[in-house]
């Protein structure tokens, strides 16, 4: 399995960061930190809820997809 991987960056800006690619990658992160801990319902959840507000977000996708693989 391909593991899952955090978006390396600046944390305290993705907090405060208002814009919609900052709510994306926090949300995919927080996913990721789910699936990491072995919540995968809890994981593909969050995969699907970001999904639901932005549909073309491909790293949801691939997480989504690796969550249902797993």
């Amino acid at each position: 399995m391909i593991l899952l991987r955090i978006f390396k960056g600046d944390e305290a800006f993705l907090q405060d960061c208002t814009t919609p690619l900052c709510a994306k990658i926090n949300l995919n992160n927080e996913g990721i930190k789910y699936a990491r801990l072995g919540q995968w319902q809890k994981a593909e959840e969050i995969f699907k809820e970001l999904l639901i507000q932005y549909p073309d977000y491909m790293p949801a996708k691939l997480n989504l997809g690796l969550v249902y693989s797993r």
